[in-house]
């Protein structure tokens, strides 16, 4: 585009396409989290049955 003279309809577009791209990304970093807090659940699960079966004593993680 000469002079830089978008079409009719340019501005509206990148700011479409920046609010799609902003809101896909908010949504994949709440998905994240949403997974990370499942694992670190899951872990604190894990540790706690180690604990109440098999009496793993509060030094279990520091051996590793």
């Amino acid at each position: 585009m000469a002079g830089g003279i978008h079409p009719c309809g340019y501005a509206e577009l990148c700011e479409d396409l920046k609010g799609r791209i902003r809101w896909v990304r908010l949504q994949a970093a709440l998905a994240v989290n949403c997974e990370l807090v499942l694992l670190h659940g899951n872990i604190g699960q894990v540790i706690g049955e180690g604990q109440r079966e098999e009496g793993w004593d509060a030094k279990v993680i520091g051996r590793h």
